[in-house]
């Protein structure tokens, strides 16, 4: 499951310092806020009273996130460990998913309104690097998208296999197959986030460009988040949650056939996080 994408793709990189391993992830993400902002500043070239703003409201998220939010991730942790120990069912999956969405939620509301606020001041110079800016961004995003079939399957699954080897410590030929198969009808639907992500990046700078009241701003920026589309549409919406319901059928897959020691090694990886979360969440 991707996390939400928003401007500039800021926050993303919080979860990109989490996912190294125990000690980095305590670095990374005591370092969060400020290589937030310096994205940010970056992205959208903001300067004086608009930098300080974005340098302010992303310190106090940051404070949010790790005083509110890194609790409940413990919480969370638990219930999940709680339902990996006898195998997952589509009740328990669910209930993650639901989990998962409800922190994005929380997440798009605390940012969609200042970020709105920030941007609702850039000038048309500062449009146009954001434009450039983001554009690089998505290439660097969707890179493998265009390359032979062969390369792109072969990049996806060393993937995959690194994402096995660190939550289960190890793989099978059966769950390798299990992941190349949905990989392989995954390669259309990543096109659509691509055309998706260009047409969210088009009509915010256009909303901006056209002096949108910050609330429609704020509006565009949460749905962005929370569903990929800044403007959602049924159809897209409809075949996101085809994949992820096709992607939920893997998990489950996979999960019955986990052996004993990946079992032990994916309640232990998490059990790591949870001790992480505890000690960040208490400085």
């Amino acid at each position: 499951m991707q996390l939400r994408r928003v401007v500039g793709l800021v926050w993303g990189l919080i979860f990109t310092l989490l996912s190294s391993g125990c000690s980095m992830r305590k670095v990374g993400y005591d370092l969060a806020g400020r290589i937030v902002s310096s994205r940010m500043i970056d992205t959208f070239a903001l300067h004086g009273q608009d930098k300080a703003t974005a340098e302010r409201f992303i310190r106090e998220l940051h404070k949010w996130h790790r005083q509110q939010e890194l609790p409940r991730y413990v919480q969370v942790i638990d219930g999940l460990s709680d339902r990996l120990r006898d195998g997952m069912s589509e009740d328990d999956l669910r209930w993650l998913q639901q989990q998962g969405d409800d922190a994005i939620l929380r997440l798009a509301e605390q940012l969609a309104p200042q970020s709105a606020e920030v941007l609702s001041h850039l000038s048309e110079e500062q449009l146009r690097h954001a434009d450039r800016k983001m554009e690089k961004s998505e290439r660097e995003r969707f890179e493998r998208l265009d390359q032979s079939e062969d390369k792109y399957y072969a990049y996806r699954l060393e993937n995959t296999k690194k994402t096995l080897k660190t939550w289960i410590g190890s793989y099978t030929d059966e769950q390798l197959a299990i992941f190349a198969s949905f990989h392989r009808q995954d390669r259309d639907e990543e096109r659509k986030r691509r055309e998706a992500t260009r047409k969210n990046r088009a009509s915010l700078l256009a909303a901006i460009r056209n002096k949108a009241p910050v609330a429609e701003l704020s509006s565009m920026i949460r749905h962005w988040f929370t569903t990929r589309q800044t403007h959602p549409a049924p159809d897209y919406q409809q075949s996101e949650a085809q994949q992820q319901a096709l992607y939920n059928q893997l998990i489950l897959r996979v999960d019955k056939t986990l052996s004993a020691t990946q079992r032990a090694h994916l309640l232990s990886e998490l059990a790591a996080w949870r001790r992480d979360f505890v000690e960040l969440s208490a400085k």
